[in-house]
């Protein structure tokens, strides 16, 4: 018997805790995705970001890229819940952005959002500010020390660290991050490993797998570059095979349902990782994604949520 893990684009989503009754299942070969069909829903959208919100109970959808070409990025905050997308009004928010960090933070009891990016003239901006969502309500911190700005940064709560880590991504104006930060009772502070193993560098996805209770980094910034496991303070190189996902944006997210960590990248393309290695899913329904997907767990409504630049909404049946 195997702790599954499927991977998909942006992470956020229901909390598992270490020794919360999770046992390992033998990977299902099968997903079973339902469309679900809303009059009102989020636009088209690309590079948003998706956390579900435990202490509200619903799921929020803020941000993305509103046109391709010119990189147009919204504020607007979303909520979902029961099946529905409703626009919530929010007088104060962050600044409009894109490839933002955004997760649920079950220490804390909010959803926290670190940096990203916009444009202006041209020229793309990264920024470094941290907010918190809670209430419906946006409301900025001010910790005494952040990371440095950056956009497409590997992010996900660790249960077994009580924190939020945010890792790697890109800063125009001196290439890809390779550093590992974590957010714990309001404040930042940088993660030094004791390896000499870099994962962050060019892309990838970050998840926390409840069952074995470790990080895991599958590094998309070319083709196969490996998985990675944090275990002990040093990240640690897990053997290569051949249904590992190659290059790509992708994300992952555990859904507790089905007891599994899940997989899918813009490409329709669904892997699982148990027990240190992949192997390949299947779909009864072919999801139309249009660009890299965002994900959550709704924890209210039971199922994984997913939600395609296309502006088309998915469950996982």
């Amino acid at each position: 018997m195997a702790t599954l893990i499927l991977l998909s684009s942006v992470v956020g989503g229901a909390v598992p805790q270490p020794g919360n009754g999770i046992s390992p299942i033998a990977p299902a070969k099968t997903l079973n995705w339902a469309y679900v069909g809303t009059s009102v829903h989020p636009r088209a959208l690309f590079d948003a970001m998706m956390a579900y919100d435990a202490a509200d109970g619903y799921v929020v959808l803020f941000g993305g890229v509103t046109n391709s070409s010119s990189l147009s990025a919204t504020n607007a905050t979303w909520s979902y819940h029961a099946g529905n997308w409703t626009l919530l009004s929010t007088p104060v928010a962050p600044h409009p952005r894109y490839l933002g960090a955004m997760t649920y933070d079950a220490t804390d009891g909010y959803v926290l959002l670190f940096g990203g990016a916009y444009r202006a003239g041209g020229n793309t901006v990264v920024l470094n500010d941290t907010w918190k969502f809670s209430g419906g309500v946006w409301a900025q911190l001010h910790p005494a020390k952040s990371p440095p700005g950056r956009e497409s940064s590997q992010y996900t709560y660790d249960a077994r660290m009580g924190a939020v880590i945010v890792g790697g991504g890109f800063n125009p104006s001196h290439g890809n991050e390779t550093d590992m930060w974590k957010f714990h009772a309001g404040a930042w502070s940088r993660i030094v490993p004791g390896s000499s193993i870099v994962p962050f560098n060019g892309g990838g996805s970050l998840g926390y797998d409840a069952f074995d209770q470790v990080l895991v980094y599958l590094h998309t910034g070319c083709w196969h570059c490996g998985t990675y496991e944090y275990r002990a303070g040093n990240w640690h190189t897990l053997a290569y095979t051949s249904a590992e996902p190659g290059g790509g944006l992708t994300t992952w997210i555990y859904d507790p349902a089905v007891k599994m960590t899940l997989y899918v990248n813009a490409s329709n393309y669904f892997a699982g990782f148990a027990n240190g290695t992949w192997s390949t899913f299947h779909t009864t329904t072919g999801v139309t994604l249009g660009s890299p997907p965002i994900t959550a767990f709704d924890a209210s409504d039971h199922y994984l949520l997913l939600f395609s630049g296309g502006a088309s909404t998915w469950r996982l049946a």
